[in-house]
């Protein structure tokens, strides 16, 4: 069964048709650039998102065992 759309992905992907890019290949992009600036320390939202992320799961994962 498949996901159904939100307003925001229907709407990019019929912009994505438009200019002539499929759906799969601008995520790949995006994706790609995403993980290179994260590399590249370009990206600090994204790498205190990561961080608070796996903080969250640090804590989480040692209430469990406890």
């Amino acid at each position: 069964m498949a996901k159904v759309k939100t307003p925001f992905e229907k709407a990019a992907s019929k912009i994505l048709e438009r200019r002539g890019v499929s759906e799969i290949q601008w995520k790949k992009e995006v994706l790609e650039k995403a993980q290179f600036d994260l590399l590249r320390g370009k990206d600090k939202d994204l790498e205190e998102y990561i961080y608070q992320r796996e903080r969250e799961k640090l804590v989480f994962d040692e209430i469990i065992k406890h």
